[in-house]
């Protein structure tokens, strides 16, 4: 009897004890977005069980978005919608999770599919050649060189949300870019360059 009875006790504390633990042991939350705060940088999440969790995100937090094909491609907090469905990596502060990368696996309204005849790539700049336009790209499967030419459209994506143009050389090697072309071989052929936005200092 005084078995179990203890073994009763040690399975009530092992339940109470498991949320906590779990809460201080975690590194992803996932859920939908329900309120999002752009003066603060705060994402309301809702996961499929338990209470609704606050996000912080900061200036160097990366935020992606993945696309039909299996890749990511970079966007930003303005992208983001209620409805959104989110998987977030971070870490816990208090009752805060602050997030180091946002990734939407569903959106509240999906964005359009891209043109039949295109394809797009997302990624960071590694490298600049402004003598032969190309752009070395680092996506999450490697590098891929990109082929630029005259008729190569040059934007940076406001905070906003519009775009500005620009030009090649306004790129810099560490700019998160999407880019709208076709495959050529070895090569990315690109029609549109889209740079995010510069982060503040």
């Amino acid at each position: 009897m005084k078995k179990l009875l203890i073994l009763s006790l040690l399975l009530a504390l092992a339940v109470t004890a498991s949320p906590a633990l779990a809460r201080g042991g975690a590194d992803r939350v996932a859920g939908e977005v329900t309120a999002l705060d752009g003066a603060t940088g705060v994402i309301t999440l809702q996961p499929r069980y338990g209470d609704p969790v606050t996000v912080q995100t900061s200036a160097d937090t990366e935020f992606y978005r993945k696309v039909p094909r299996g890749g990511l491609e970079p966007i930003t907090f303005e992208d983001l919608a209620v409805g959104d469905r989110i998987v977030v990596e971070g870490a816990w502060d208090g009752d805060l999770f602050n997030a180091d990368e946002v990734v939407v696996v569903a959106s509240a309204t999906p964005p359009p599919p891209p043109p039949p005849a295109g394809d797009r790539l997302g990624g960071v700049i590694t490298a600049l050649d402004a003598a032969n336009g190309t752009i070395t790209l680092q996506v999450r499967d490697g590098d891929v060189t990109v082929q630029t030419s005259a008729e190569t459209e040059f934007y940076r994506m406001q905070h906003h949300g519009d775009l500005q143009p620009i030009t090649f050389d306004d790129l810099v090697v560490g700019d998160k870019v999407r880019v709208e072309g076709a495959w050529n071989g070895d090569l990315f052929d690109a029609d549109r360059v889209i740079a995010m936005p510069v982060a503040p200092p």
